[in-house]
């Protein structure tokens, strides 16, 4: 028996095409499953499905009937009706009467196919079990990639490379958890800075993940960073690996150290100091997606050890510069800027001097703006010292002593940056900019000076944060030099702190819900300063409660400004698309993220300010708030002030996720407070 073929149309998004009839005979396999068969000698789906094909004549009926032939037969039919008639005594016989069955449904097959025959395809497949998509990770395909990545995402805020040659654009490729072709890549990185900068990359999801903050996402991020990481350390050993020392030790220590040869990451930038530079950045690494302080400190000890041992420290006057000038300084002074923040995030003292006459290196340059470097080490050596001070403040708060110098030397430091602040605010940009990198780094001068400003008023606060709110503890976790609200053991306690010496500031502070005041602990008035409230409790800086509350304010609401007008990445390449796109990711809709928060403390500072001048203002005007002009807009800087800490936070939370504790501490403390207009 002859079969009937036709093709198969295409599908379109919008429009069908025009359905083809069935055939006359279809296969087996294809009746028994209900689906169309194409009528083929071995049709579609049995040789998708590998599976026997064979034809049967129908044992329903013949071939079916056309239009015009069942016209005549009805008329025969009408005719012929007499002469069907059975005798009267065959109608008491059981089914009497009664239609054949196989007569009206011998056309089942055809009523079946002109009914379900379009859309088939789509109809079986909405019964399909839908498929755990995989998440993948972004990875790349040569070092020249990873470099353009680097100075895309990392080098606005982490200028540890020379400037690029050129406008960087992102190319990056999607690794899936599902794939196993990890290993059988072609590109393959193997240097201490390259692993070390792909580290971080690995953290920001790539454009075509569909849910990157699924918790499988995330995790299969972590991993694939953490082995990055690891590698990056193990290329480091590898390369000071001397392999005399597993053959003859003996004769190791009389030869000469052997340099280790390969090709350069970075055209001007020597082999020897891609290790420091990789430390300096795994240190980053450790303290923003690990949360481990202890091994930031070590990664950026280990580098600044390497760095001195090759005298980057210092550099002579009379030394003639070269290619690779640019490079060694860069990496000095940003490894430096590490151990700094090492300190900070640690509340301890550096390990280093900050002011060490040895450190003659001169400062890296950036072609759009001279005084760029200068200012943001200056601001980092500003919040240095101003932790310091804190530290040795608390240190003779305890022992009762030497607390008169103190006060005195935190008065200096406070008129040091009073001058450093007001720099820096002749320093702010007027908007957020979408400036391309290029080798002149405008954009980086801006990122170093907005940087730069959230150091010194951050510093501010430090200073002045103990007259402002006596350090009150408000998150119920620690963060940097904010102590936790502990919970009490006993339960017991008055609710009110001896050094506040006010009955309401306490039993009022906002607290996580469940919580009240007599479950927390407060700070205890040292014994020194309860016998001697003539060194001023109230006014440990000599300018009194309201004045440091305002610099705690002001400075505050700076931070947060600068926060708000720190660029995104543009991985586009062009001005047009960071204008149109404005950094957005298609895939799942929102800002790329920003790189090394190193300086994420200074996030929770501000955020703590703005918290407590809010309670403060709770407590003046507890009625009716908002019907006061000054009052009202005091609370909607606060709450401009406190969405661009968290949204900031919120941003860097994308591929960082030790910062997401702190963003949702404070989210969680803004959440406690009831809205003005509900009061």
């Amino acid at each position: 028996m002859d079969k009937q073929t036709s093709e198969k149309p295409k599908r379109s998004d919008t429009r069908k095409g025009p359905i083809a009839p069935p055939v006359k005979l279809a296969c087996l396999a294809c009746r028994r499953s209900r689906i169309r068969c194409d009528g083929k000698e071995i049709c579609t789906n049995c040789l998708r499905k590998g599976q026997e094909c064979a034809y049967t004549p129908s044992r329903r009926g013949g071939a079916r009937t056309s239009r015009r032939f069942t016209q005549n037969g009805m008329q025969k039919k009408s005719e012929n009706k007499q002469a069907r008639l059975l005798p009267i005594e065959q109608y008491i016989e059981p089914g009497a009467g009664l239609s054949n069955l196989d007569d009206n449904f011998q056309d089942s097959d055809l009523i079946f196919d002109s009914i379900f025959h379009h859309d088939q395809d789509a109809i079986m497949s909405d019964f399909q079990p839908l498929r755990p998509v995989s998440p993948v990770v972004r990875a790349y395909q040569s070092d020249r990639d990873v470099l353009e990545a680097y100075y895309v995402y990392i080098h606005p805020y982490f200028p540890i490379l020379p400037p690029p040659n050129s406008i960087p654009t992102d190319r990056p490729i999607a690794v899936s958890e599902s794939e196993q072709n990890l290993n059988n890549a072609d590109y393959e990185p193997s240097s201490p800075l390259s692993l070390g900068i792909l580290s971080i990359l690995s953290l920001i999801p790539h454009p075509d993940d569909p849910n990157p903050g699924s918790e499988e996402a995330v995790l299969f991020r972590r991993n694939y960073a953490e082995c990055l990481a690891q590698s990056a350390l193990e290329s480091i050993n590898i390369e000071t690996e001397v392999p005399a020392s597993s053959t003859s030790p003996a004769q190791v220590l009389s030869e000469a150290s052997d340099v280790y040869q390969r090709v350069p990451f970075h055209q001007h930038v020597p082999v020897e100091l891609e290790s420091i530079i990789a430390l300096s950045i795994l240190s980053i690494y450790e303290y923003a997606q690990r949360g481990n302080i202890k091994r930031m400190r070590q990664r950026a000890g280990q580098a600044i050890m390497a760095a001195m041992d090759m005298c980057l420290h210092s550099e002579s006057e009379m030394e003639k510069p070269d290619e690779f000038t640019e490079a060694r300084r860069r990496a000095w002074w940003m490894t430096y800027i590490c151990v700094c923040q090492g300190s900070i995030v640690s509340v301890t003292e550096p390990t280093i001097s900050i002011h060490d006459p040895r450190f003659t290196t001169p400062y890296p340059t950036i072609g759009a703006d001279s005084t760029a470097w200068s200012f943001f080490i200056d601001t980092q050596r500003a919040i240095v010292s101003a932790t310091v001070a804190v530290v040795e403040l608390n240190k003779a708060l305890k022992a009762g002593t030497g607390l008169q110098s103190k006060l005195e030397r935190n008065r200096e430091l406070d008129n040091e940056m009073k001058l450093l602040a007001a720099k820096a605010d002749a320093y702010l940009p007027p908007h957020r900019s979408t400036s391309l990198l290029d080798p002149e780094e405008s954009i980086v001068a801006d990122c170093l000076k907005l940087i730069g400003r959230i150091k010194v008023n951050s510093a501010r606060i430090k200073l002045h944060r103990y007259s402002a709110f006596f350090d009150l503890p408000l998150f119920s976790q620690k963060h940097c030099d904010l102590q936790p609200s502990k919970m009490r053991e006993d339960g017991s306690g008055s609710g009110k702190s001896p050094i506040c010496l006010c009955s309401t500031s306490t039993a009022s502070l906002p607290l996580p819900p469940g919580l009240s005041w007599k479950d927390m602990s407060l700070p205890e008035t040292p014994s020194s300063l309860a016998s001697d409230m003539g060194l001023g409790v109230r006014d440990l800086l000599g300018l009194g409660n309201q004045m440091s509350t305002k610099i705690c304010l002001k400075s505050a609401l700076n931070i947060a400004q600068c926060f708000d007008r720190l660029p995104y990445p543009n991985p586009y390449g062009s001005l047009g698309a960071s204008i149109s796109l404005t950094s957005r990711n298609p895939a799942w809709n929102t800002a790329l993220p920003r790189t090394m928060p190193s300086f994420a403390c200074c996030a929770m500072q501000s955020g703590y300010s703005m918290l407590m001048v809010r309670h403060k203002v709770e407590l003046m005007h507890p009625k009716n708030s908002t019907a006061n002009p000054t009052v009202a807009k005091l609370y909607s800087q606060l709450h401009e002030g406190l969405q661009s800490v968290v949204g900031a936070l919120e941003n860097y939370s994308i591929a960082f996720e030790a910062l997401t504790g702190m963003r949702d501490q404070i989210k969680m403390m803004i959440g406690s407070f009831d809205p003005p207009s509900e009061r």
